[in-house]
């Protein structure tokens, strides 16, 4: 669970957030995925789901605490009936993976746009599925 930062704690949302690159549809199976999926669960104040729709920030960083900022997407975020979200951003409009990555996320429920204490306090690591790196390794290959 993400704790947001103490100004931003009568929100008191919980996001559970889970990262997964997925195929793109190309043809060939071994193509480097052009996408993340970002999915969690937003919890309202006092609990149970928070629902409607927001418009969300994704911040790409290259560490974990501190480092720099590679890449800020902006994109609009709906949330289900459960409270349940899905962002996908292309990667060609976000970053270039470095070896390693994180990233944050707000959401801006007060509709005031994103401020600085609207995101979670702790950085997410971006992390490959398996197909993502067989792709990545078939494509610097050339298909050798």
């Amino acid at each position: 669970m993400l704790q947001p930062q103490t100004s931003f704690t009568q929100i008191a949302i919980r996001v559970f957030t889970s990262v997964v690159l997925f195929i793109a549809a190309h043809s060939g199976w071994a193509v480097v995925p052009e996408t993340i999926t970002i999915q969690g669960t937003l919890e309202a104040p006092g609990g149970g789901p928070l629902t409607g729709s927001y418009i969300s920030a994704v911040r790409i960083w290259d560490a974990s605490v501190g480092g720099n900022l590679l890449a800020n997407s902006f994109n609009p975020i709906t949330l289900s009936d459960s409270g349940r979200f899905t962002l996908e951003l292309l990667l060609e409009d976000v970053f270039v993976p470095p070896a390693q990555a994180w990233y944050d996320l707000a959401v801006d429920f007060d509709g005031n746009g994103i401020e600085e204490e609207e995101f979670f306090l702790q950085r997410v690591r971006f992390h490959s599925v398996p197909f993502a790196r067989v792709a990545a390794d078939s494509e610097r290959l050339e298909g050798q």
